[in-house]
């Protein structure tokens, strides 16, 4: 496990995580996994005994709403900051940071959709994840 982290801090400290470029190359990439692997699908139809069309609409469907509004949204981009009257001749931006590693654990009965939320939350963010699901 040491080994694992001292390879995510040292992704994370090369500045790659960072770039808009690699946060949405990261999304579109979880977002391509989630439509090809039906073994998702089937692993929800057989653990919670749903019907494929609900086990789509209510734990992969939202996912995918996630994506476009966090691909569409000006996270990546940076704000202008509002000064005071004093400050007439100058400007600011609001940078968002990243924190930098990030560990998600989620339970095995906890839904599947709501438990991947934090995750593309954090890549978005331009963070470096470690996530588990826990028996």
């Amino acid at each position: 496990m040491q080994y694992f982290m001292n390879d995510m801090k040292e992704y994370y400290g090369s500045g790659e995580t960072k770039k808009v470029s690699w946060r949405e190359s990261q999304l579109k990439g979880l977002r391509r996994f989630l439509i090809e692997k039906e073994d998702i699908l089937k692993a929800l139809i057989l653990d919670l005994g749903k019907h494929k069309v609900k086990a789509f609409r209510d734990e992969v469907m939202p996912l995918f709403d996630l994506f476009i509004i966090t691909l569409e949204n000006d996270l990546f981009l940076f704000k202008k900051a509002k000064l005071p009257q004093i400050a007439l001749l100058r400007s600011a931006e609001i940078v968002l940071e990243p924190l930098g590693l990030l560990l998600i654990i989620s339970s095995w009965n906890f839904p599947f959709g709501l438990s991947l939320e934090p995750l593309i939350g954090a890549v978005a963010a331009g963070n470096t994840v470690k996530y588990k699901r826990r028996d």
